[in-house]
């Protein structure tokens, strides 16, 4: 059976957790337990966040970072840092699962409570421990989504496409927009007078 990550046992756990999820992504959300509590999922997911970026700051420094704060200690900036961004990646998580919750009733016809969608953004972001690396770390972004579809068809049981449209519809959208926003602006500037040519008089 797949390892799940336990905050009982952190560091194996999240060992397993990571192997199993880069080595049998089908099997490890297939045999995935039902959430029963956020605890879980929020601490592998602030895990995930924390550890890359104590790592980029053990290996290059605060001095290089953030030179205008040399004179401040390295943990102070850190813990700072981690006190600010640990709410907001928390918040972005469940916005992301109520809205693939909602995805999945309305366009896959099934079931995915908030809680479980939760859990399983937090394990198909694993692959965001190994993202401060050059070059792999653009892999690890498509490993993750690739674990997300992995996770909405073997646990939530939703179709291969249709999971794949429920994750990439808000780019869609948000692209989609954003062509309209252009051409309405476009048209906007098209029909508007023209001035600065003109006589004064």
């Amino acid at each position: 059976m797949p390892t799940y990550f336990s905050s009982t046992d952190f560091v194996n756990s999240l060992a397993g957790a990571i192997r199993d999820a880069f080595t049998r992504p089908t099997e490890f959300f297939r045999q995935l337990p039902k959430a029963t509590s956020y605890k879980e999922s929020a601490i592998l997911l602030v895990l995930v966040m924390a550890l890359p970026m104590m790592l980029i700051f053990l290996l290059r420094g605060g001095d290089e970072l953030l030179p205008h704060l040399a004179t401040v200690p390295l943990l102070v900036i850190l813990f700072v840092i981690l006190c600010l961004t640990i709410p907001f990646t928390l918040l972005s998580a469940w916005l992301w699962a109520w809205y693939i919750s909602w995805a999945v009733r309305r366009f896959a016809g099934g079931s995915l409570s908030v809680m479980d969608a939760f859990q399983l953004y937090a394990y198909s972001s694993i692959p965001s421990l190994f993202g401060w690396i050059p070059v792999i770390g653009g892999i690890m972004f498509f490993w993750s989504i690739y674990l997300e579809w992995k996770g909405l068809t073997a646990f939530a049981g939703v179709g291969n496409g249709k999971a794949l449209l429920i994750i990439f519809m808000p780019v869609i959208i948000l692209i989609v927009s954003l062509l309209m926003l252009g051409i309405l602006i476009g048209i906007y500037l098209s029909q508007s007078p023209q001035t600065g040519t003109g006589q004064m008089f």
